[in-house]
Parts: C-alpha cells; structure tokens; sequence
C-alpha cells in the first residue's frame, strides 16, 4: 500500500502529533494515522485500528482515504470482506476522479465481483483511469477493444493504449503488443520488434513474458530455435505461478515433445494444476482429453465440467467443444438450441470451425439469444 501524502514527504513525524493533528478535523490527518497502523509505522501495526481511522476519512469525504477503504473491504484487512462495501468506497472514490479508485472499481465490474459484470461500464471506468495514465487501466482498455468487450472491437485503438502502457513499462502490455508486432496486427510484421518487446517483459519478471519468451523459443520465431532455451524459460514462469507455462510444461511431457520424456501422468497432474489454478487452455485441453479418452478413460461428465469453466471464460475452443456435447448429448442432455447458443457464442470470437458449423446447423440463431 503506498504512503499517503504527508508521510510520503516526511519521514521525521511523530504518531502522537498526528492523532493530535487528527482531533483537530483535519480529514487527511485521519487516514494518515490509519496508514500508520496498517505498515506499523510508529506504532504496533494493527490493521482494525488501521480501518477505523482510514473509515472516519473516508465518511468524511477524503477520495484516497475511500479507495483505500475498498481495497480493505476487498481483501478482508482490518474489516469484514465484502466486494459489495469495496464497489461501494471504489465508486465514492471514483466519482471525485480518483484514477486508481476508477481502475479498482472497473476491475470489480469486469469480473462481476460485488456488482453485476457489465462490460461497457467496465469501459468507462477504465478510460476515466486510462487517461489519467494509470497503466494497468490502459492495458485493460485495451484488451476491452482488442475482443471487442464493452467497445466496438477495434485492435487499432487496443494498439494506441497498448503502446500507452508499454511506454509506461507495463509488461502486460508489452507482451501483447509483442504479439500484434509478431502477428502484423495493425502494425507491420516485425519479429525483431516483437522478441524485444517480450524479452524485457521476461526480463522484468512477468510470468507471461517468460511464458511467451519459451514459445518463441520452441517454435523458433524471431529466435533460434532452441528447446532447453524455451523450457528453461518455461520453468521460471511456472515457478512464479505461471499457469499457462505450467499447462504447456504438461503438454510436453503428455506427449513426449520440446525433448522431454513422455511421461503422461507428471503431464495430466501439470495440466490438472494449472486447471484448478483457473487457467482456461488447461481446463479446455483436460476437457478435451475427457472427451478423446487417451490419456485417461473417457468421461463425459468430467470433460463437461472442464470445457464449462472454460467456455465460462470465453474460450472459444471450450465453447465450441461444448457445443458439439450438447448437440451430441455427451455429458448433458441433448440439446440443439444449448448446442447452437455455444456455436453461436464461439463463433461471435471468430472461431471458424463453430462459424463453419452454425451454417449447418438446424436452428434459428435469433432463438440464441439468451
């Protein structure tokens, strides 16, 4: 948590002299103690203690103070947890134009947690923050045009707040920036541009950019190909939490790959890690593993249960796999309207197979619509 104002700029201070600074109204002397009690700066840090202070300037209309009080509300500190109260104090916050209170409650609504999940509010917050230079909420705009969520899709205005964060050193960013330079998208191809883009997101310690930095590896793009390289890289993801390094460790070793023995069972137990560590290309592929019955016996309860958590969060391959279970009544009863909402969801993403699939399929897409 970042100091606040007074003691960013002072380190000689005395809590006695705050509390007393704090009984005479003066609202930002009441979070500036509340601070103190949460790091234990001064005093024995005391995180109950920290809330009730940070609260009193809260209420008292101070906009630091209300986002700071939703960030305890969000994560349990010194109070209660409870996303609805965090949304309520991001928003207070907001509402007077604190941009990181706009990104912490943007945030909130895009993964539906205390408010309903609403992409185009989402939108909004995230540009009120973003133009404010918060990077995290430039990225996250970004991505919003990139898939076309809550904004017309537009990957030339992903591409300018993309570059915005970058410029500010957000590795997120830099990593999909990276990859619309290795791709060509809206911008010429340019591996060079994009292995430099990726390798100081690695280099900064982004599980992601380790992550992308070993694909580029193992397939050879923009770099020699190299498969110790690319595992090596692969393994400092993962050891950061990483799961889409983890999930791709275990594909490897699935199916004996990147010089590694094959080893099925260590491989399903990464997958299965990275799986339950909600990572949706491990809980696709454990779905479709179900489903073809190689690795382990097929089971259609369990291959709907994973390609549900995927679909869930727009895995377009989840989705349309999905599809073809309730088309087929694999795991679920059969069903040709659930099965043509999945396509017609996995096709909304550009999927080709689910839009090559929709054209043959028997139902009125208009009876898709939830």
């Amino acid at each position: 948590m970042v100091l606040c104002r007074s003691l960013e700029a002072n380190d000689h201070f005395s809590v006695d002299q705050l509390l007393k600074r704090a009984d005479t109204g003066d609202v930002s002397a009441r979070f500036d103690p509340g601070i103190c009690y949460s790091i234990g700066r001064g005093v024995q840090r005391n995180t109950v203690e920290s809330a009730r202070w940070i609260r009193q300037a809260a209420e008292k209309g101070d906009a630091e103070a209300q986002n700071t009080l939703g960030i305890m509300f969000q994560q349990g500190l010194g109070v209660q947890q409870s996303d609805s109260l965090a949304v309520s104090w991001y928003l207070r916050a907001a509402t007077q134009g604190d941009a990181k209170a706009q990104f912490n409650l943007a945030t909130m609504i895009t993964t539906g947690r205390g408010v309903a999940k609403d992409y185009s509010l989402a939108a909004y917050w995230f540009h009120r923050s973003a133009v404010q230079g918060i990077a995290s909420a430039q990225f996250n705009l970004g991505t919003l045009y990139s898939y076309g969520r809550g904004v017309p899709r537009s990957p030339v205005m992903a591409l300018e707040w993309y570059r915005k964060a970058a410029d500010q050193g957000d590795a997120t960013a830099m990593c999909s920036l990276g990859m619309m330079y290795l791709r060509g998208q809206e911008v010429p191809r340019d591996e060079a541009r994009a292995v430099q883009l990726i390798r100081q997101a690695a280099a900064q310690g982004s599980p992601l950019g380790q992550y992308l930095l070993g694909s580029l590896y193992e397939g050879g793009e923009g770099v020699d190909r190299d498969s110790k390289a690319a595992m090596n890289w692969y393994l400092t993801s993962a050891g950061q939490g990483g799961t889409d390094a983890m999930c791709r460790i275990g594909i490897l070793y699935l199916f004996g790959k990147g010089g590694v023995t094959k080893d099925p069972v260590l491989g399903l137990r990464l997958v299965h890690e990275a799986a339950d560590k909600e990572n949706a290309s491990a809980q696709f592929l454990l779905g479709l593993i179900y489903v073809m019955g190689e690795v382990v016996p097929k089971n259609y309860d369990e291959a709907v249960r994973w390609c549900r958590k995927a679909a869930d969060k727009e895995s377009p391959e989840a989705q349309f796999l999905l599809g073809s279970m309730y088309e087929q009544g694999h795991g679920v009863e059969q069903s040709d309207l659930e099965a043509a909402r999945w396509y017609h969801r996995s096709a909304d993403q550009g999927y080709e197979m689910a839009k090559r699939r929709i054209v043959l399929f028997p139902v009125n897409w208009l009876d898709c619509v939830p």
